[in-house]
């Protein structure tokens, strides 16, 4: 039964299509005999319209302004070669790279050979010459081409891995023999130049 307490809560009801069996009859009945509950529903119906069309239209332009920042945004178009982000990459790649090129080309001495060579000394007796040893080392150095340095080991810098090298003791100095030349080499810590 509709009485004026539950009145626009059956309004809603009905509005909303919850109403059904007799709560239904009686709104529609009602609605036929009574123009002031009539118009009660229609003014219902109108604020609900109302404010459907005026969330309708708050959220309608809600999306255009975004929409116009969005567009601002996404109509300017930077260039690959104006974007500093990629300049960086680039510079930084290309450093790496020039590192490693760098560091894999440099020319760092390499050890080639370590062993004893062979010295002959002459006999204070006459008789046939003695054979001692001393430590030789050959290094393949980029700043030093056919150096020798000779503190407790022989140090010869240079390519002479290929070639026939023999030392021998005359006269009180020792002579290094490379590619059938003869060169006088003396004990020292300091790197000297082969010479003749």
């Amino acid at each position: 039964m509709i009485n004026e307490e539950n009145k626009t809560e059956v309004i809603d009801q009905y509005l909303a299509g919850a109403l059904t069996g007799d709560q239904l009859n009686e709104v529609k009945n009602r609605i036929e005999t009574d123009p002031k509950f009539r118009h009660e529903i229609a003014f219902q119906e109108k604020i609900i319209q109302t404010v459907r069309q005026l969330e309708h239209e708050q959220l309608k332009s809600r999306f255009e302004s975004i929409y116009k920042e969005d567009d601002g945004l996404t109509d300017k178009v930077v260039p690959f070669y104006q974007r500093p982000l990629y300049y960086y990459a680039a510079a930084i790649t290309f450093l790496v790279i020039a590192g490693l090129f760098w560091l894999l080309n440099k020319r760092s001495p390499t050890e080639t050979y370590r062993g004893f060579l062979a010295v002959e000394v002459e006999s204070t007796r006459g008789a046939d010459n003695v054979l001692d040893s001393i430590p030789l080392t050959i290094i393949d150095h980029p700043e030093y081409d056919f150096h020798y340095q000779w503190g407790d080991t022989l140090t010869l810098y240079g390519p002479f891995v290929s070639e026939e090298i023999s030392v021998r003791f005359e006269n009180d100095t020792y002579i290094l023999q490379v590619r059938n030349q003869p060169y006088t080499i003396k004990q020292d810590n300091t790197i000297h130049l082969l010479r003749p």
